[in-house]
């Protein structure tokens, strides 16, 4: 996740004399000392870019409240400088609670000091206590505290599992917003299997999720589960059997997140095997199809089985899609490789081009690959051929290959789109 500061604007000095800043500045520290105020600047900024960019305000009558030293409209300056690797991040920590923490300050500066905590890290970790008592605030006028909460605690990952306990009561609480159940799921898959709880919390909400919601968000939530698991990968094996479950769904997303779930779980879940296969065969969807194969490719030894005799089905796209998911298997076996290369003599032009690009790094089929390229850049169709022609500059063809390729593609130069094709593959020749 990324966190923008962008709205945070600090005030630009006008451009003026220099005596006219030393005035200026001499006459703020008069004015700081009448009222008793103490004029700070930001610690991480240099003195340069502070006179440019820092005109701090200055409270009149009264002095203006402080965390760790800091006002707020100084945390807006010192928040833009912050980052893990840069200097005072651990300083920044206790500021950044106590400025989280008081439900006086705006919300907008609230969330911006609880998103940095989380992104600072490591030294983040000392406010998270203040995390997890924000986790039980109620959202005020659409504003969620618990969502940043558990939104810092997701970017902490699994050092933040004490606060478990707090993102389940938040999750399953009758007045959560659906923006914090959602960052409770993402939140508890960052912490993933370290804890007992985060899987059994996640297999609730992916069988009933809360009745307090409508149709469309228990959706999301089932939704956001399946993708909660998807990041817990092989720590998840005791979601497989609900996961099977869910492979029928009417809803074509959720058999694709489910299948890509199982397959991030991996050979824990190849007794999914079988099932996961008939998705690739005989689903509506075609991204279901094709996740599907992938998700075989991660099973082991079971899936290899299966999605080699898939390349000989009898429709195209299965094939496709198995041919191209055994070529992500590493090591890639003999059987694979043979399967592979058979494949370069199929009747259909997009099947043999995955083949072609799955044996791209074999040395014993390189002059076989070429051959298949060559033909595909002469007899496909248009998306084929320019496929064809980026795999054939990404196998960095030598002087030779290049010079017998050129002499092939010349005896055809009357294809206009070929000509064109053969001009741009030329940019890369060596």
């Amino acid at each position: 996740m990324r966190v923008g500061f962008s709205g945070f604007k600090s005030h630009q000095s006008s451009e003026i004399p220099a005596i006219g800043r030393v005035l200026r500045v001499g006459s703020a520290v008069c004015l700081s000392i009448f009222c008793g105020c103490r004029l700070e600047t930001a610690t991480s900024l240099d003195e340069s870019e502070t006179e440019k960019k820092v005109e701090m305000a200055v409270p009149t009558g009264r002095t203006a409240k402080t965390y760790d030293g800091l006002t707020v409209e100084q945390w807006r300056i010192r928040l833009k400088t912050l980052g893990p690797s840069l200097p005072g991040a651990d300083a920044a920590v206790p500021g950044l609670a106590e400025l989280a923490a008081d439900t006086n300050v705006s919300p907008v500066d609230r969330r911006q000091a609880t998103m940095m905590i989380g992104r600072l890290g490591s030294p983040g970790l000392k406010a998270l206590p203040t995390l997890r008592t924000l986790l039980k605030e109620e959202p005020v006028d659409q504003y969620a505290p618990a969502a940043w909460a558990a939104k810092a605690i997701a970017l902490l990952g699994p050092a933040a599992k004490e606060a478990t306990p707090d993102l389940i009561v938040r999750l399953e609480s009758s007045t959560a917003l659906l923006e914090s159940r959602l960052a409770c799921l993402e939140a508890l898959a960052r912490i993933g299997g370290v804890h007992v709880d985060v899987i059994p919390a996640l297999l609730k909400q992916l069988k009933s999720p809360s009745p307090q919601l409508g149709p469309h968000q228990q959706l999301e939530i089932q939704m956001g589960a399946i993708d909660a698991i998807f990041l817990v990968g092989p720590d998840a094996a005791i979601a497989v059997p609900r996961l099977m479950d869910l492979l029928d769904h009417p809803h074509d997303l959720i058999r694709t997140k489910v299948v890509q779930a199982l397959g991030a779980i991996g050979l824990s879940a190849s007794p999914a095997a079988s099932a996961v296969a008939e998705k690739l065969v005989f689903d509506d969807a075609e991204e279901v199809r094709r996740e599907s194969a992938l998700a075989l490719a991660q099973f082991g030894r079971d899936g290899e089985q299966l999605l080699r005799g898939l390349t000989e089905d009898e429709e195209p796209i299965v094939r496709e899609f198995s041919v191209s998911a055994l070529g992500k298997i590493t090591p890639q076996s003999a059987e694979i490789l043979s399967v592979l290369t058979g494949s370069l003599d199929d009747e259909v032009d997009r099947v043999r081009l995955v083949a072609a690009k799955a044996l791209l790094s074999s040395p014993q089929q390189r002059d076989r690959v070429i051959s298949t390229l060559t033909d595909l850049l002469i007899n496909a169709d248009q998306k084929t051929r320019r496929s064809a022609a980026d795999l054939c500059i990404e196998m960095k063809l030598n002087e030779k290959e290049w010079s017998l390729l050129e002499v092939t593609i010349n005896s055809t130069m009357d294809d206009e789109y070929l000509i064109r094709l053969w001009t741009s593959m030329q940019k890369s020749r060596p």
